[in-house]
């Protein structure tokens, strides 16, 4: 009994101590993200009630153009000043520059931030958590999570007999061959027009690499060889590449990803493609395009099992910020609080970061997708690490269209990985 008291009253302590060191700091913050950072994490209701909340609290928020102007915030930041107390970076890569020259908190050893009851690292999203470390410190938190899955289109399903009525789901590929397949039963052509594409997956330049992960980390496993070195050799991915350039020869695989980013999210929620390989939750634009019940989810193959390729949005502090104690509260308060949790994923179709609050999404799907997500990888955090989305997607749509053989398709790959810088600073 004596030392459950004791217990408490430590527990108490710490709290007050928090407590003063946030009364301490100055008594404003500003949050700085993308517009549709903003949006899409309902950041503004956030402040609002965190503000309500905490009477003589002020909370600034401040759109960032784009990640371009990031590296002037390092200079700021490096001479001890800051406009900016809380950053969103939609790209974990775009940390390293700061963490290189230590000027972000790292939230676990540096902010205690993971200690409180409902925010420790196992209360996160496993992909979501693990792509805020970089080298080895927790300096970015994860507030919205995104994994690769494969969207699928019910109604053309059900017509082919490919949907389950009894778990009243999409079929689970287990190989490569069964996504061509699947494809191909789905694939409608009339007077040489295409009226229902097969599947379209994810190949252009700028997103391809995120394919090849999600891929291969859903086949093999992982991404890395014996050496922890990033790798794609295997003959599962070989085998996968040529399953591709069938589909694509045969037109059941779209190529219209190639000078269209967005070009397989807009057939889908068109209702013209059946099966979209790519971010998980482009299923909710069909549904809100074409009425709900449209479209639904199934993985990768292997995704179920090994996971996919996921990544976040996280939120920095700049150790140049004045009040980083009431920063960190407003992370947890506002910005992983239930409304704005709850809010990004059935208004806005971005998965939570806190697995508390997939049982409160309207939709079936997201738990599903939060399971592939728990066990995915991002892109290693390397120095080189840009040049792998605009070197790969060349290579491999080169092979796609019979341009070069496979084995120079993997040999220029490897070349590419080779060549990039993969130290982290």
């Amino acid at each position: 009994m004596k030392r459950l008291l004791a217990l408490v009253l430590m527990a108490t302590l710490l709290t007050g101590i928090w407590g003063i060191a946030v009364a301490q700091e100055p008594q404003k913050i500003t949050v700085m993200g993308l517009s549709w950072q903003i949006t899409k994490i309902l950041i503004e209701d956030a402040a609002k009630k965190f503000m309500e909340d905490h009477p003589g609290v002020e909370v600034v928020i401040e759109t960032l153009p784009d990640y371009a102007t990031l590296p002037t915030y390092a200079v700021d930041w490096s001479r001890g000043e800051t406009n900016v107390d809380i950053m969103i970076i939609g790209d974990s890569n775009n940390a390293v520059q700061f963490v290189a020259r230590d000027l972000l908190y790292d939230f676990d050893t540096e902010l205690d931030f993971f200690s409180e009851e409902g925010f420790s690292k196992e209360d996160f999203v496993g992909v979501g958590i693990r792509d805020g470390i970089i080298a080895e410190g927790q300096f970015g938190v994860p507030l919205i999570v995104e994994a690769y899955a494969m969207n699928c289109n019910i109604a053309a399903l059900k017509e082919v007999g490919l949907w389950d009525d009894a778990t009243d789901s999409a079929p689970i590929p287990q190989t490569w061959d069964d996504v061509y397949d699947y494809a191909k039963k789905l694939h409608k052509e009339e007077n040489g027009r295409v009226t229902r594409q097969g599947a379209v997956i994810q190949w252009s330049t700028q997103s391809i690499f995120a394919t090849l992960i999600a891929a291969k980390q859903g086949m093999d496993g992982t991404i890395f060889d014996e050496n922890g070195i990033l790798s794609f050799e295997s003959e599962n991915f070989r085998h996968m590449l040529e399953v591709w350039q069938k589909g694509a020869k045969e037109g059941i695989f779209s190529k219209e990803t190639y000078p269209d980013n967005m070009g397989g999210r807009n057939s889908f929620k068109a209702g013209i493609t059946a099966l979209l390989l790519e971010t998980g939750g482009a299923f909710v634009e069909a549904n809100v395009n074409l009425g709900q019940g449209t479209a639904s989810l199934s993985s990768y193959p292997g995704g179920v099992e090994n996971g996919s390729y996921g990544f976040s949005a996280i939120a920095v502090i700049p150790k140049a910020s004045k009040s980083p104690q009431l920063a960190a509260q407003f992370i947890k308060e506002g910005l992983l609080g239930k409304n704005s949790q709850v809010g990004t994923v059935n208004i806005y179709g971005k998965m939570p970061s806190l697995k508390e609050y997939f049982k409160e999404a309207t939709l079936k799907d997201w738990q599903f997708l939060a399971e592939i997500a728990e066990r995915s990888v991002s892109v290693p955090k390397y120095k080189g690490a840009a040049k792998f989305s605009t070197e790969l997607g060349p290579i491999v749509q080169s092979y796609l269209d019979e341009a070069i053989s496979l084995d120079e398709c993997m040999n220029q790959i490897q070349g590419v990985i080779d060549n990039v810088d993969k130290s982290e600073f």
